[in-house]
């Protein structure tokens, strides 16, 4: 297909793009949030983003000597893996403050004092830029080289968002497409069955299954306390603070995309409609792990996902694995199934990480082979935090709340079912063994 054929559709995506631009843009130099008919304007230039971007996908894909990178509005899954995990590569250099440090920023928000440097976090300004209505956060936005600083600092914590696909939502709801992939039975993938034809022979039309995907910001909370003897006289309390909002923002996010109820939080992986769980091996007793059990459930993943692939497990089935082996013949020495290679855990070929937000030994979920390449993330630009003084009053303590949105959930719908063999998938875990 060559561009000439395609140039109306993305002069169409141009357009729609260099509109949407033009209202975001106008309101943000008016100071003033989107008025509902701008709003209206903007979710419809959405859906009909969403529209041309599949037409382009079904014509062969945007040219690169033509992409446009739009900066909001609907990502594509399945090409490239999100804009990048960090602060900068999803929203760009963070924007300068007037602090001269995150030390006064904090001790500023301590006094209680007001300082027009404390930004509302519901201020016309940001609303603008967020194209929504009030956000309804409370308190004050942080400085953006602080939420760079935290938000970064915390994907060394954790397992699934260093490993997701990570898309910045510029308002509250941000759709995401793919192919609908969960079977290719009759030799029928995407939804479209390769035919061989004659010359001059006639091709039946085929028509691509797309599942959209929406990603809405949902509210984390953090609420961390310090002694006001702490805060007043201890060595920089702004380090104190913030290491405790990174271990509780990497902590909380990840407990989300691996065991989030999708009500109120992000869908995780262990609740996934897309999960299979392996079954136990007949008689097999309570609290175990069997090689086997392994070995079943590296089947059951999708080949496409083996090499992003990790085994994630809680820290009560070390004593299993450990001890796992293979024996070699009547002569030969047991063979370990977990391995270490330079201080990494090994089994079948892939890493083992461990986490106490797995389950406990025995129960589903306390062993996980996962493509977390295969989750999506969605996470907003802005971390609003407010103190009070009045819940620790009687303690002398000082409390701080701190808000971040953000979402997940699976890219797979469903189990993949092949054309030959058991269904597979990107996520796999071992049922209960009590």
């Amino acid at each position: 297909m060559t561009i000439g054929k395609r140039a109306p559709i993305i002069q169409k995506r141009a357009d729609l793009i260099n509109e949407e631009r033009a209202m975001l843009d106008k309101a943000a130099a008016e100071d003033r949030p989107l008025s509902e008919k701008e709003k209206t304007r903007c979710d419809a230039i959405d859906t009909e983003l969403t529209v041309v971007n599949v037409k382009l996908e079904e014509l062969g894909g945007m040219p690169s000597s033509a992409w446009v990178d739009p900066g909001f509005g609907p990502d594509l899954p399945g090409v490239g893996k999100g804009k990048g995990k960090s602060y900068r590569d999803m929203f760009g250099q963070p924007r300068a403050s007037d602090w001269e440090s995150g030390e006064q920023f904090w001790a500023t928000l301590h006094s209680g004092r007001a300082d027009p440097r404390l930004l509302p976090a519901a201020s016309p300004g940001i609303v603008a830029l967020q194209r929504e209505g009030e956000p309804a956060l409370g308190g004050f936005s942080v400085p953006e080289e602080l939420v760079a600083g935290m938000l970064d600092a915390s994907l060394e914590s954790e397992l699934v968002r260093p490993r997701a696909q990570v898309h910045p939502m510029k308002s509250a709801t941000l759709k995401i497409w793919g192919f609908d992939s969960s079977t290719s039975a009759g030799g029928c993938l995407f939804g479209m069955s390769p035919q061989w034809m004659a010359e001059t022979g006639t091709i039946a039309a085929d028509e691509a299954s797309v599942r959209m995907i929406t990603l809405d910001a949902k509210k984390l909370a953090l609420l961390p306390s310090a002694s006001n003897e702490l805060i007043a006289d201890g060595v920089s309390f702004e380090e104190q603070l913030e290491t405790a909002m990174i271990k509780a923002l990497g902590w909380g996010m990840d407990y989300g995309f691996l065991r989030g109820t999708g009500a109120g939080q992000p869908s995780g992986v262990l609740g996934a409609s897309c999960l299979i769980t392996v079954a136990k091996l007949t008689g097999q007793l309570a609290g175990t792990i069997d090689y086997r059990n392994l070995v079943m459930m590296f089947a059951r993943l999708h080949p496409a996902c083996v090499s992003n692939s990790v085994w994630v497990a809680s820290p009560t089935t070390i004593p299993q694995l450990s001890t796992l082996s293979l024996t070699v013949g009547v002569g030969g020495a047991p063979i370990p199934v977990m391995t270490s290679d330079s201080g990494q855990f090994i089994i079948l070929t892939r890493p083992v990480l461990f986490s106490e937000k797995m389950s406990a030994l025995g129960a589903v979920g306390d062993i996980l082979l996962a493509d977390f390449s295969q989750y999506a993330v969605g996470l907003r630009k802005e971390v609003s935090i407010d103190k009070s003084q009045h819940l620790g009053f009687q303690q002398d303590i000082s409390t701080y709340r701190g808000i971040v949105r953000v979402d997940g959930q699976p890219l797979w719908a469903d189990p993949y079912t092949p054309v030959n063999g058991d269904s597979l998938s990107c996520f796999v875990t071992l049922a209960a063994r009590t």
